[in-house]
């Protein structure tokens, strides 16, 4: 309803800065044709990207693609491998979920403890451990620091998992209150 007023009063550029920090909708603007990727908005990308492994340019690799090096797309493509995204199947369908894509978080969303289990008893991973970063997570709260099993739990009210890892010896810390309260 309102693209044609947006695009009339605001440039590519000026949107991009106005909500850089929301991937998700710059994304739904880019598909609905109210920003359009050019050479300054890919330099944006890139330069907002500096200091942050888990950076625009990862999630906007397709919009950017044809505007950046050779030797950059390459290290892209290699960062997205090496983290076993699947770029051809799942990688644009993953950002648009806007959800870290590791498995546990997976389980730890579908509050499913006895895949949980099986996966970090296979893995010998720690109860304690930290959800693993993503480029497609898209919660800021999420993204401002690396949190635990059981704050990722909390968070989605996944009650079965907290109760889970609460029994295996995890701590309760204050912080959990705050990822809680996401999940009502």
């Amino acid at each position: 309803f309102f693209s044609k007023k947006i695009k009339q009063n605001f440039s590519s550029s000026e949107l991009f800065d106005l909500l850089k920090s929301n991937r998700m909708l710059i994304l739904y603007l880019i598909d609905t044709d109210i920003i359009t990727i050019d050479e300054e908005i890919s330099n944006k990308i890139c330069q907002f990207s500096q200091g942050n492994e888990w950076s625009y340019k990862y999630f906007f690799y397709p919009e950017i693609k044809s505007f950046i090096s050779e030797g950059e797309r390459l290290n892209i493509e290699s960062l997205i491998k090496e983290q076993n995204f699947n770029i051809i199947d799942q990688f644009d369908e993953n950002r648009r979920k806007g959800e870290n894509d590791y498995i546990i978080s997976l389980f730890i969303r579908h509050d499913s403890v006895s895949e949980l289990d099986a996966y970090l008893n296979r893995i010998n991973l720690p109860y304690s451990s930290q959800i693993r970063e993503s480029i497609f997570e898209s919660n800021s709260f999420l993204n401002k620091k690396r949190v635990s099993l059981i704050e990722y739990a909390a968070f989605y009210g996944s009650i079965q998992v907290v109760k889970y890892l609460w029994l295996n010896q995890v701590d309760l810390t204050p912080s959990l209150w705050i990822h809680a309260i996401h999940s009502n």
